[in-house]
């Protein structure tokens, strides 16, 4: 046990010199080559400082309701394109009542790129991709949903179907772009994939949130709500299981 954890120590020492180290170059090269710490100050667009991509009189409460909007918005949220991702909450919610080891690392990143894309990015939408403002946490994500689905199987199927969804919704719009009868950036969103067309419409307009899309943002955060509260339920054989052999590991490992 301690020998386990003077190793674990010294690993986590060297990553973290490491990433100072990192950190500092990319500071020291960005501020030899463009001036200051980002690439942002090379352009002519931000004048007044490179911070002002943030945006010039940033409305930060109003910004807020991004946090639902990076996941329910019909044409860039995560859900569109992908759908196994309304399991996003409900796996989250999973790692915290199953006391996931290191689920903290899983939350404090994904809260880290949310929070950013939420109150720090200029726009939710990116313009250039769905997901773009939160490509960098997605692997996270990616861990806390597989989680979800090896231990429930109703989730599971859920989220093979969405996955397979996507898949099939990316190689549409590859195949449309490389035809020319789409743009990329310009009008990926008029993508006549059916099951994206189905969700667009059931699904709230963030860039026109007037009534219609504040009762459907309402109303999707409260099906995934009912989603991560129906975890809660009594253990079925297969979590029960997971949770045997999960425990057998961690006891082995500490050997």
């Amino acid at each position: 046990g301690v020998k386990h954890w003077k190793r674990e120590k010294k690993d986590l020492l060297l990553f973290g010199a490491v990433l100072v180290i990192s950190g500092l170059v990319y500071l020291l090269v960005h501020k030899r080559i463009y001036g200051s710490w980002t690439v942002y100050a090379s352009g002519d667009h931000f004048v007044n400082g490179e911070f002002e991509v943030v945006g010039r009189n940033p409305n930060f409460f109003a910004r807020t309701r991004r946090l639902s909007g990076l996941l329910f918005d019909q044409g860039f949220g995560l859900i569109a394109w992908a759908p196994f991702y309304f399991a996003l909450i409900p796996s989250f919610i999973a790692l915290a009542k199953w006391r996931v080891q290191n689920a903290s690392i899983l939350w404090l990143t994904a809260a880290t790129g949310w929070s950013v894309a939420t109150w720090v990015a200029l726009t939710m939408h990116g313009w250039w991709w769905p997901g773009r403002q939160l490509v960098i946490i997605l692997p996270a994500a990616i861990i806390a949903i597989t989680l979800l689905a090896e231990r429930k199987k109703v989730w599971r199927w859920f989220i093979y179907t969405g996955a397979l969804s996507a898949i099939t919704g990316w190689i549409w719009l590859a195949i449309e772009s490389q035809t020319g009868n789409r743009t990329l950036v310009v009008d990926f969103e008029e993508m006549p994939y059916p099951i994206y067309r189905f969700i667009r419409h059931i699904f709230p307009n963030f860039r026109d949130f007037g009534t219609k899309a504040t009762l459907l943002n309402a109303l999707w955060i409260t099906l995934s709500c009912m989603a991560s509260l129906a975890l809660f339920k009594k253990k079925d054989k297969s979590e029960v299981v997971a949770t045997q052999v999960e425990e057998a590991t961690d006891s082995r490992s500490e050997l």
